[in-house]
């Protein structure tokens, strides 16, 4: 898919203001992560997207709901509810009932294009975005985006681009692969979309309107959190000081 028009973002202090507001890695009781350690804190509201796992059937790969999983399970979705929350313990991912796992650190296309369209709505600068890639994917480096800012934040490094919302709709990588931005969110700072690049979900914070028309898209399987709820898991990487 082509991208959309985006540029390097030579602003030097470009999403250093996500820094102060982001909560301490394993700070939450029993060294667990918050929410608020991938999605900054200070928004009304917040809600974990979903990325889709897929039913293999012969050639024939369909989407489907970790709700559906978590039925079959007979597991809740929680806020703090792992993918190997609803598969079975000692099996590879899926493979009791022929699932592909979820991708990892990246939206799709089939998310990502009703997430611009909602997220549009709820911003007084759409055309003016910032989108951070991790620097440690391939090719999405200083040698494709000479000049842009580099984001330090604790146990991730990004290099920061800037273009339309629209651009979020596209991949950051070059066919046939596909990579959402990991971090993005408009001049106006009205919402944050985060994709950490070890999870199988994304957190997003915005107003209490914007989470609750993400909420009752049908498009997008979502779950409300808070951002000191903790997160699934933990992040392989250890972060730096």
């Amino acid at each position: 898919m082509k991208l959309h028009p985006v540029e390097p973002e030579t602003e030097v202090d470009a999403g250093e203001w996500i820094r102060p507001r982001l909560l301490e890695w394993w700070s939450l009781p029993d060294h667990r992560m918050p929410v608020g350690a991938t999605v900054p804190t200070g928004f009304k509201d917040y809600v974990r997207v979903f990325h889709p796992p897929y039913r293999t059937s012969g050639e024939m790969d369909r989407p489907v709901r970790w709700s559906e999983i978590a039925s079959l399970a007979g597991v809740s979705l929680a806020a703090d509810t792992a993918w190997d929350d609803l598969v079975e313990p000692g099996r590879e991912p899926g493979e009791s009932l022929r699932l592909q796992a979820p991708r990892q650190g990246t939206l799709l296309s089939d998310q990502t294009i009703p997430l611009v369209d909602v997220l549009r709505r709820h911003t007084a600068t759409p055309d003016a975005c910032q989108f951070a890639l991790w620097d440690g994917y391939g090719g999405l480096d200083y040698e494709r985006w000479p000049g842009a800012s580099r984001l330090e934040l604790p146990g991730r490094s990004y290099v920061v681009l800037k273009g339309p919302l629209e651009a979020a709709a596209s991949s950051f990588d070059d066919a046939p692969f596909w990579q959402s931005p990991n971090l993005w969110w408009p001049r106006d700072r009205s919402w944050f979309v985060a994709t950490e690049i070890d999870y199988l979900w994304s957190y997003i914070g915005g107003s209490k309107d914007c989470i609750q028309e993400l909420l009752d898209c049908e498009e997008l399987e979502t779950l409300r959190v808070r951002s000191d709820d903790p997160a699934p898991g933990s992040p392989v990487s250890t972060p730096r000081s």
